[in-house]
């Protein structure tokens, strides 16, 4: 499986929380990465649609899909593909498991590369600034109408495969983000913001992280 396409949108769905519950900046100053990732601490249940388009160098046409995703802070996300086909991959703290339509669900806490998405993953749940610039090169910008974020992995797995990120947002959340893949691939993904501070119900969580499914009272939303 490759970590690539699901990276970027999950990178998304952290940065979509961190620019709904930024610090507010001073009247008529522009938003800093500070207050974007200090953020993540007052951040609650984020419900999002997502697409996705994905460009293979050996391929004629890119590849599309959709879905929706569940963030729970601090750790924990489902992202659910509808279509072309359905998948899910569940984040739980430290454990990652993948399920490919209503095939039997994967274990994927201990593969070398799902390790290092994970640890990324987190640091940025966490809104760890001097992780995230341990991990990546940041190049941030902001107006009073809309900040850009471009990150570089530094020395670490992940540079391996990943180039360059960008992503591009104004205060309701990010818009637009591209990832650059090492072997030439381009991913860009779009969120729709469904529902923020969202509070999931005991059953819920249960239905998402332990049986990896959609409860009917989320498929609604």
């Amino acid at each position: 499986m490759r970590f690539n396409a699901v990276w970027s949108t999950s990178l998304a769905a952290a940065l979509l929380a961190l620019t709904v519950h930024a610090e507010p900046s001073p009247e008529g100053a522009a938003l800093s990465l500070t207050a974007l990732m200090n953020g993540m601490a007052t951040a609650s249940g984020v419900i999002a649609n997502f697409h996705e388009r994905k460009q293979i160098a050996l391929l004629a046409k890119p590849l599309e899909s959709s879905g929706v995703l569940y963030f729970v802070p601090p750790d924990r996300l489902a992202r659910f593909t509808l279509e072309p086909e359905a998948s899910a991959l569940i984040i739980d703290g430290e454990k990652l498991r993948f399920q490919q339509g209503d095939r039997t669900q994967f274990d994927l806490s201990q593969s070398p590369m799902a390790r290092v998405f994970i640890d990324n993953f987190i640091v940025l749940f966490n809104g760890d600034l001097a992780k995230l610039q341990q991990l990546y090169r940041t190049d941030f910008s902001a107006d009073r109408e809309s900040w850009s974020l471009r990150l570089e992995p530094r020395g670490s797995e992940l540079s391996r495969a990943v180039e360059e990120i960008a992503l591009r947002g104004d205060h309701r959340g990010i818009r637009e983000m591209v990832m650059r893949s090492r072997d030439g691939d381009r991913t860009s993904t779009a969120l729709d913001v469904i529902a923020t501070d969202y509070a999931f119900t005991r059953e819920q969580l249960q239905a998402l992280f332990v049986e990896g499914t959609r409860p009917a009272s989320l498929e609604k939303q």
